[in-house]
């Protein structure tokens, strides 16, 4: 071409596609939204082919990455037409990818019920090109240009995208204006991640190398993403990123979200006593205990004066009057997203002297979660209730009935009952030295956190699995009523007997979720030495942890020939306070020990009990 700049519309279009709609569960209509709005497909303008570049530094996104960006119908830049926002996008993969969220007036609720209702497909992104290269002669064809640098801002939902031949959208109501972008030479250079086009007759070898690369890079992709699934509880997110074409990277951080989510507290801000980040690292553990051991001893008072503080400020935030020295929720939770926390040093009136440096390894929480293999199978946590809870489940639908011409329709309606949980008092025993408890080292209050998380794990492991409902028990997954239940032949199960307990939960269409196997040390045993088919050396037990390709928890509080399967996320635990901390230094007094007792309000429930398999050896 013999000009060196183009004349190009201020605002240009391409079109894109819905690629999910999450339900908001109000009339079924959809609130926030999956889209893929962009992508490096040539597009013919008037200019020539033009390619929109999506490598670092080509998109300018600041403006769509603030979450003001806004979601319109029809490119239609008016309050009215505004019918939510874009809370985040990505651009990987040579695509730009966007989620939005449906805002509450009546136009955004109308327009989403049309998009559940398959009627509004079409997405098309409004942007503005900043700088152009040209990649590409045109020798008989047009030439190919690539938009280094350009600017989306805004999405909107059409039905019919805006006319690319022209490079501009003719449904637009303002006109626009037009700018003129100098033109970057860069012949023959199409960058590596562009498209080869097909009609280039000097690259039939380029493009079949190209192909078959990017063949093995899809099958990588898959198997990554179907192993990271399967690893973290998450094989129908993998099914979804491997369908929604999400890359390796992308996919990590979902799942880290998940389990993030599955981790999440839901505690009650009017619980919190209001601790900043510097006192809940000063809260210690073993400072607490030490003057509950020691009730005599003014400088373990006095050490202990801010633990006591803490102590009781919970019980009044609570209603509830403390045994010993009730740990806030403030601290129980402090550290959830991390693993370590600083440095810092605690300093009473008169007991500074004996306070060291202590360093809270990581949360009382957390620690538990690592102890509690229902917990890290994903079983939800709900802590810092108030009173009784009563959650509702659906337990029956509507039924579809097919009727004759002149015929009615029978009258159908839904099932609900709800999830009662109500506290049940843990208490969890262990014992430490007088000496231990007198020390300020980081490694002695890491253990003794460490060590009461563990005590508590197990049994609430125990109790969620087997507890029976008597004796002030919660009941476990096997005493729940329509749990799902098979036997095995004998103490070690074959692999047809391992499927079976899948197929149970898949037969109520409860195999979604966290699905896992949940069994003891000795099964695990036999699991490695069981053939699934005799002489294929495929073991039941499998490479990565997995057994019938599920994560597979293992633990003693499991009886033996038990096993477990189903959807953990189904299994609620539930929390009433933080840990009351007591102790007993008279009936070890001889042997210089002290008994720790940790008490917490905890109940269980199963919120779908098809949703588990429970099944044994009778014999």
């Amino acid at each position: 071409m013999q000009n060196e700049n183009i004349r190009l519309p201020e605002r240009m279009f391409r079109q894109g596609v819905i690629v999910r709609a999450e339900n908001g569960g109000v009339e079924e209509i959809p609130q926030t939204l999956s889209l893929s709005f962009s992508s490096e497909e040539p597009v013919e303008r008037y200019f020539g082919y033009e390619v929109l570049g999506h490598t670092p530094g080509e998109v300018d996104a600041g403006f769509m990455e603030s979450g003001r960006a806004p979601l319109l119908v029809d490119h239609r830049a008016s309050i009215d037409n505004q019918i939510g926002i874009i809370e985040s996008v990505s651009f990987t993969g040579g695509k730009g990818r966007a989620d939005a969220r449906f805002g509450k007036s009546e136009r955004a609720q109308e327009v989403a019920k049309r998009v559940a209702d398959g009627e509004i497909v079409n997405v098309s992104v409004g942007y503005r090109p900043n700088a152009i290269e040209l990649v590409k002669e045109g020798k008989g064809d047009l030439p190919t240009y690539r938009v280094t640098n350009w600017t989306p801002f805004e999405i909107s939902l059409v039905s019919v995208p805006a006319d690319p031949s022209v490079g501009i959208g003719r449904n637009r109501a303002d006109g626009g204006g037009e700018i003129t972008l100098e033109v970057t030479r860069k012949v023959n250079a199409m960058p590596a991640n562009s498209e080869i086009r097909s009609d280039d007759p000097n690259t039939e070898e380029a493009r079949k190398k190209a192909v078959d690369q990017a063949r093995a890079e899809e099958v990588a992709r898959v198997r990554e993403i179907e192993a990271i699934g399967a690893q973290f509880n998450c094989r129908d997110k993998a099914s979804a990123a491997i369908k929604n074409g999400d890359s390796i990277d992308l996919f990590r951080g979902a799942v880290l979200m998940a389990l993030g989510e599955r981790g999440q507290e839901q505690i009650s801000a009017a619980a919190d006593i209001g601790l900043t980040p510097s006192e809940r690292k000063q809260f210690s553990f073993v400072r607490a205990l030490n003057a509950l051991a020691n009730p005599n001893d003014k400088r373990a008072q006095d050490a202990a004066g801010f633990e006591r503080e803490c102590g009781a400020a919970a019980a009044k935030a609570r209603g509830k009057e403390q045994r010993g020295i009730l740990v806030p929720a403030d601290v129980m939770r402090s550290d959830m997203h991390g693993q370590t926390r600083g440095l810092t040093v605690g300093v009473s009136a008169e007991g500074g002297a004996l306070v060291g440096t202590n360093l809270l390894a990581s949360s009382f929480i957390e620690l538990l979660r690592a102890r509690a293999v229902v917990l890290k199978m994903g079983a939800r946590m709900l802590n810092d209730l108030q009173g009784n809870i009563a959650i509702p489940r659906l337990t029956g639908g509507a039924t579809a009935y097919w009727v004759g011409e002149d015929g009615a329709v029978t009258a159908s309606q839904q099932a609900v009952d709800q999830v009662v949980l109500s506290p049940h008092t843990l208490g969890a025993l262990t014992s430490y030295s007088r000496l231990l408890l007198q020390q300020s080292s980081l490694d002695v209050e890491s253990l003794v956190r460490d060590d009461l998380a563990k005590v508590v794990g197990l049994e609430i492991t125990r109790a969620s699995l087997h507890g029976s409902g008597a004796s002030n028990q919660p009941k476990g997954v096997a005493a729940l009523t329509g749990v799902n239940s098979t036997t095995f032949a004998a103490a070690a199960p074959t692999w047809a007997e391992v499927v079976a307990m899948e197929t149970a939960v898949a037969s109520d269409e409860a195999d979604v979720g966290a699905l896992g196997y949940i069994i003891n040390p000795a099964m695990r045993g036999g699991f490695k030495t069981t053939e699934k088919a005799a002489g294929t050396a495929r073991f039941i037990w499998e490479d990565g942890g997995t057994v019938n390709g599920y994560q597979a928890g293992v633990t003693t509080q499991v009886l033996v020939s038990n096993a477990f399967f189903g959807n953990w996320e189904d299994l609620l635990i539930a929390a009433w306070s933080g840990v009351d901390l007591t102790v007993d230094p008279y009936t070890n007094a001889q042997s210089g020990n002290v008994r720790v007792v940790a008490l917490q309000e905890v109940d269980i429930a199963g919120r779908h009990p098809q949703s588990f398999c429970h099944s044994y050896f009778a014999g």
